[in-house]
C-alpha cells in the first residue's frame, strides 16, 4: 500500500524589524503550522517558534 502524501507545513520568515513592530500577526503566525522563524538583515536565522 502506498503512503498518502501530505503537504509540507509552510514556516514563515519574519525579520527582526517585523517582529519588533508587529508582535500581535507574529505571534499569531506562530500558532499556526510550522510556526515562525525570526532572522536578521541578512538572511540569519536568529530565533524560531
Amino acid at each position: 500500500m502506498a503512503k498518502a502524501r501530505t503537504s509540507r507545513t509552510k514556516q514563515r520568515r519574519v525579520t527582526l524589524d517585523e517582529f519588533d513592530h508587529d508582535l500581535p500577526r507574529v505571534l499569531a503566525a506562530a500558532r499556526k503550522p510550522g510556526g515562525v522563524v525570526v532572522v536578521d538583515a541578512e538572511g540569519n536565522t536568529r530565533f524560531q517558534f
